[in-house]
């Protein structure tokens, strides 16, 4: 089992924290019949998927039947919602509730004043793009090159995002347009 997350995981920069969760998975549903290869794509996409880790994209899509029986029995379902995902890539980060907190709160009111634009972009940028802010404001900087290594999102797409979310928001978080 290991073997084979380790092959796929070497196609990958996975970080170790997704890689532990990957074996996880993979012995949860290790007992299900399908080829090991499929189960071990299965439980990286699971992982990644847990951690709003966008690398997911590079492997092939799961096939359907186990990927709903993974899912089932792991209960990881995906995050359709930004805000949904902040919890998880805090974790994935090594930061704190503060910052999962003030991530959070910026994505409500960006929700409630601008919702086309919070459910019209993709949800793991704009969770990204509102940590990275919050890291900023809280003391505990994350930079945009360390967010990538971590979710495989491209500098420029959380720049642009933090960008317009700064923009859009209350003057208390239009300053950061400056020093971010």
């Amino acid at each position: 089992m290991a073997e084979e997350i380790r092959k796929l995981a070497e196609k990958l920069p996975l970080s170790k924290k997704i890689s532990e969760e990957a074996l996880k998975i993979y012995k949860e549903i290790e007992t299900e019949p399908f080829p090991k290869e499929y189960k071990a794509e299965t439980s990286i996409y699971l992982a990644c998927d847990k951690y709003s880790c966008a690398l997911v994209r590079k492997l092939p899509k799961p096939k359907s039947k186990i990927l709903r029986r993974a899912r089932k029995k792991t209960g990881i379902m995906p995050n359709l919602e930004a805000i949904d995902r902040v919890d998880a890539i805090c974790e994935l980060i090594n930061k704190g509730k503060n910052v999962s907190r003030k991530a959070k709160e910026i994505l409500k009111k960006y929700k409630e004043k601008y919702p086309s634009d919070y459910y019209g972009k993709a949800p793991s940028i704009t969770a990204a793009a509102a940590v990275y802010i919050a890291s900023k404001l809280c003391g505990e900087p994350i930079s945009q090159d360390e967010l990538r290594e971590y979710l495989g999102i491209t500098t420029l797409s959380i720049r642009n995002r933090y960008r317009d979310i700064a923009e859009k928001l209350p003057s208390e978080y239009s300053w950061l347009i400056r020093f971010l």
